[in-house]
């Protein structure tokens, strides 16, 4: 008999699917609170118990997160959290997604310690369930490690160090970029170490030998391990790992895709820090070249690179080009009244780097 929410919503969450991976995510919020309420009328002994309706109400929490309402976000997610550990067992992957999620909306709604306290206690669940399932393989005799493929406890592990790289971002939000640095060498070590290990077990086992795992993980840790140096003042060290990043995800993922959008930006923004505006201004413009391809032409997701861009051509002389793409920006999030109320500071920046330019045509300076 086919699941009544797949009968019922299929159209609803393949709309809330699409707007939320388009990141429009004031439309999607009414459309999963809409869900979440029919869910619930429909199956309110079972709710708690289905991965439909967790995936539902994390996206909610996120959705909201992402607009501002951080206080419905906690909210959201904190219920759907104890919903989890009394339903599932511990720790279950969702379980732990949807605490991580919840460590980033504490940051947003102004508790960054709440959210290192929310991620610590994940890492700590985390490790002591890895060290006792350890303990009995090696109790028990269990091969399972030297079979090859990838197992129930390599699922832990990526658990794991993604718990702890998101945990020393979280040192990295409230200024300790040392910690950060060391907690992001360790989670890198760790992580070839892993990769290590797999590959070793499929060249041992009897199956046909498994992709290497972690590569866009890694790739993402090298680029979070950039921005602590860049915060500690090693430029060079950070453009170099930036670099690094650009170049690996465009092979691994080819040249358009949106997985570059982010490290093009953050190469870009370093090259300005470090005085290149030249590179500066290349790197930005191909990162909103890739945005322009995934996003419509009002998203706000181009705001920042937009700005980035502008301030890259000012620097550079070119007064007309940045006030071009700083009235791009002003345009998209005056066109979207919810977008203006959240990025209010932002729009009034963006108004005084247009009236500079347009009374004394100097440079402005964004440091994004």
């Amino acid at each position: 008999m086919c699941h009544p929410v797949a009968a019922a919503y299929t159209e609803r969450l393949r709309q809330a699917a699409e707007l939320y991976n388009r990141f429009r995510f004031h439309e999607v919020v009414p459309v999963l609170q809409e869900l979440k309420r029919h869910y619930l009328l429909d199956r309110p002994t079972q709710a708690s118990h289905d991965s439909t309706y967790y995936s539902i109400v994390s996206c909610l929490g996120v959705a909201l997160n992402q607009i501002g309402e951080h206080h419905a976000a906690v909210g959201e997610l904190c219920a759907l959290n104890v919903d989890l550990a009394a339903a599932l067992p511990e720790p279950h992957p969702t379980s732990v997604k949807v605490c991580l999620a919840l460590a980033d909306t504490y940051e947003r709604a102004g508790e960054p310690l709440k959210r290192i306290e929310v991620v610590q206690r994940v890492v700590d669940v985390l490790s002591e369930h890895l060290a006792a399932r350890r303990k009995q393989q090696h109790c028990n005799g269990d091969t399972e490690e030297c079979t090859g493929g990838v197992t129930d406890m390599d699922a832990t592990v990526v658990l794991l160090l993604s718990a702890r790289e998101t945990l020393a971002n979280a040192y990295g939000s409230v200024g300790d970029a040392a910690r950060q640095l060391q907690l992001l060498r360790e989670v890198l070590q760790s992580w070839r170490a892993h990769q290590q290990q797999v590959k070793d077990r499929s060249n041992r086992g009897s199956v046909e030998p498994t992709p290497a795992t972690g590569h866009a993980e890694v790739l993402r840790v090298l680029g979070n391990l950039a921005n602590a140096h860049g915060a500690l003042g090693h430029r060079d060290e950070q453009l170099r790992l930036l670099q690094h990043v650009v170049d690996a995800k465009r092979e691994l993922f080819g040249p358009r895709h949106l997985e570059l959008a982010r490290p093009l930006h953050n190469l870009g923004v370093a090259y300005g820090a470090h005085g290149n505006h030249v590179q500066q201004l290349h790197a930005l413009l191909d990162c909103l070249d890739i945005k322009s391809q995934h996003f419509d032409e009002s998203n706000v997701e181009l705001v920042v690179t937009l700005r980035c861009a502008a301030s890259a051509f000012a620097s550079l002389g070119k007064s007309q080009a940045a006030l071009s793409f700083l009235l791009r920006a002003q345009t998209i999030l005056e066109s979207q009244p919810h977008a203006a109320t959240l990025h209010r500071h932002d729009l009034v920046q963006i108004k005084a780097e247009v009236d500079v330019i347009l009374a004394h045509g100097l440079p402005t300076m964004v440091s994004g």
